[in-house]
């Protein structure tokens, strides 16, 4: 029996900029603003859920938008999305992408 993680996949619709690892994310906070960000975000508990749309962008002008501004912002974000997507036996990505 083969397990899950072993079988190649493809991932059809991955926005790049949503993509990133928490611990990717809060590490890059802490270098380039010296800002610690929570261990968990809140949105990672069983209970929690956007009330509108809205508040998902204002979160994401929150934690993303800041990295995407420092020079290295992008590169930082697709190195890791890789790395991740390599991880989990991604063989085909269709990656979307755009400048906030």
């Amino acid at each position: 029996m083969f397990a899950l993680s072993s079988l190649p996949k493809a991932e059809l619709h991955l926005h790049l900029e949503g993509a990133p690892r928490w611990s990717i994310l809060r590490n890059a906070h802490y270098r380039h603003y010296g800002k610690v960000l929570p261990k968990t975000p809140p949105w990672y508990a069983p209970s929690f859920r956007f009330a509108h749309f809205g508040e998902f962008q204002q979160l994401f002008q929150q934690y993303i938008h800041p990295w995407l501004q420092v020079p290295t912002g992008y590169a930082e974000v697709i190195y890791d999305v890789v790395d991740g997507l390599v991880a989990q036996n991604i063989r085909y990505a269709e990656v979307k992408f755009g400048t906030f």
